[in-house]
């Protein structure tokens, strides 16, 4: 899995203290901003960050054989009449100089769950609808004042390519339907908001089957009646359309005009690990800066691991060396920890070891993580030094990550 580079948001910390229901009650008295996130041609994207030489060639991931079917088709295989859910056998047929690869659903299910933390980290009304798609519900964060819609979005997207590597296209809008319809529109890699009011105007004159209640069977039955586009879908009478297609009929009909109350549905839960990576432009040969990237990460990381107001065991180093084999080497401490000071040192000795080993071998990437929560937070340790000592130093920790969070992570440093 490729880099979490994940920002702290000041979001997060707010929700902790209004909780959940009381970002529900407020949410009801406001424009609703709906936001629908959906990763580009995710498997393709996926398989790219993970072996660049497959950018700009006509990819299919998917299962080979006389009865395989087509996952994903990157955007130049689409080109050629090539699309998911196709048989692989046909799919070759319109584009035979395609690269086939096979799925791997591990890997896919590591990058989907970091690309759902990055939105989790900026708030926590998200609801996955898939693993390369999610709603946010942005209308909380811009009544309080912690983000305008448009420029959250553009901040998640800008964030998870630069952390994963993939693009994601957003469509900001009053309804979950409205907005998956919008981020569909503007693939790949764009962003839109449907101004407050407008989402039946946007939805009007697009084809029915756009609708994502719209199958093969209703389209055909609807295109037979006449009605081609989704303005007159909404203008259809409800009776009839109750009549021909059930209560399907009369929520297809909201959905067209705009009308879905459906809220965004998040079950809360707590982070079982967190992690950093960052992947090189080039690879790194010399031991210094290997060892000064992983002093940022672990830099970075702590932060996170603050933000979270609680403590770990386990601390991992991941290695992903330039022939693109991926090796993780990780240690369980005796105590909990949670701080730069605790963390850093396990890591550099980890990836030290490594290095020993492997002294001719160049780094591509290099990633840090944390897991093996406990529920301590932020006790002051009996036996390792005065307590003025501790107090001092998550002074520091507090400064920095302040400064951080204003000024930029560069904007200050430890000394190594």
């Amino acid at each position: 899995m490729r880099i979490l580079k994940f920002i702290a948001y000041s979001v997060v910390r707010h929700a902790a203290f209004v909780g959940y229901d009381e970002l529900e009650a407020v949410d009801d008295c406001m424009d609703r901003r709906i936001a629908h996130f959906d990763l580009d041609a995710f498997y393709v994207a996926v398989e790219r960050v993970e072996n660049p030489k497959l950018i700009n060639v006509p990819v299919l991931v998917g299962w080979p054989g006389a009865r395989g079917v087509v996952a994903t088709a990157s955007y130049e295989a689409r080109q050629y009449g090539c699309h998911s859910a196709q048989a692989m056998r046909q799919a070759l047929q319109k584009c035979p100089e395609a690269i086939v690869i096979s799925p791997n659903m591990t890997k896919y299910r590591e990058y989907s769950d970091a690309f759902h933390e990055i939105l989790l980290e900026r708030t926590p009304l998200v609801e996955p609808a898939g693993l390369d798609e999610a709603y946010v519900d942005l209308s909380v964060l811009a009544a309080n004042g912690l983000g305008e819609p448009i420029s959250v979005a553009q901040e998640l997207r800008q964030t998870v390519l630069n952390s994963l590597g993939l693009t994601v296209s957003v469509c900001i809008a009053g309804s979950k339907p409205t907005a998956k319809i919008g981020s569909a529109y503007v693939k790949p890699d764009g962003c839109l908001e449907i101004p407050i009011g407008t989402d039946a105007a946007f939805l009007s004159t697009l084809p029915v089957r756009t609708m994502p209640s719209v199958g093969p069977k209703f389209q055909r039955a609807l295109l037979e009646m006449g009605i081609n586009t989704i303005g007159e879908l909404a203008d259809t009478d409800s009776k009839w359309l109750e009549m021909r297609f059930g209560r399907q009929g009369l929520l297809t009909k909201k959905r067209a005009q705009a009308k879905d109350t459906s809220v965004i549905r998040h079950l809360p839960g707590q982070r079982k690990s967190i992690s950093r990576e960052s992947t090189f432009s080039e690879d790194l040969s010399m031991a210094t800066d290997i060892l000064a990237q992983l002093f940022k990460l672990s830099e970075a990381i702590s932060n996170d691991l603050r933000d979270s107001r609680r403590a770990i065991r386990t601390i991992s180093v991941k290695i992903r060396w330039s022939d693109f084999e991926v090796i993780t080497r990780q240690r369980t401490l005796e105590h909990s920890v949670h701080s730069h000071k605790q963390v850093h040192p396990v890591a550099k000795d980890l990836l030290e070891t490594e290095l020993k080993i492997n002294r001719s071998r160049g780094v591509r990437l290099l990633g840090i993580g944390l897991s093996n929560f406990t529920d301590e937070q932020f006790q002051l340790p009996l036996v390792s030094g005065p307590t003025e000592r501790v107090i001092r130093d998550k002074s520091i920790e507090t400064a920095i990550q302040k400064i951080h969070g204003k000024f930029g992570s560069d904007a200050i440093r430890r000394g190594h």
